[in-house]
């Protein structure tokens, strides 16, 4: 019985240790482009710095591959210039009405989208604090 138990804490300090972690956020400086990764699912350790939307339509849509790179690039722009290091396209719930695969220089993500007279992306700026 004592071995029974000491295997369940010990599996569940490994499962607590293995969940996410919102972490409040703080000021960062600005970021570029280039230095912000896009994560589909939230990463281990990270801080959320807002919402950042692109509207859907114009320059911002599939091109033949099924690639909508412009969307991307100003996603990270955007998440950039709040000193972001990652776009995290896990939103919350009722941010988005449906979900859209789109993709960026060929990987595939599905991205959230509000529909509506206005169509536009949504992700979450977030800095990563382990990446």
């Amino acid at each position: 019985m004592i071995i029974r138990v000491s295997v369940l804490v010990v599996m569940a300090m490994l499962l607590v240790g293995c969940s996410e972690q919102i972490k409040p956020a703080t000021k960062h400086a600005p970021t570029t482009p280039d230095q912000v990764k896009i994560y589909q699912e939230a990463p281990a350790q990270y801080e959320q710095l807002g919402l950042i939307h692109v509207p859907v339509g114009g320059e911002v849509k599939w091109d033949q591959s099924g690639d909508a790179n412009a969307g991307f690039d100003q996603f990270k722009a955007k998440a950039a210039a709040m000193g972001a290091n990652g776009v995290l396209l896990a939103v919350p719930a009722g941010t988005s009405d449906v979900q859209v695969t789109a993709g960026y220089k060929g990987a595939f993500y599905a991205v959230p989208v509000k529909t509506g007279a206005k169509r536009e992306a949504v992700a979450e700026a977030v800095f990563v604090l382990k990446p």
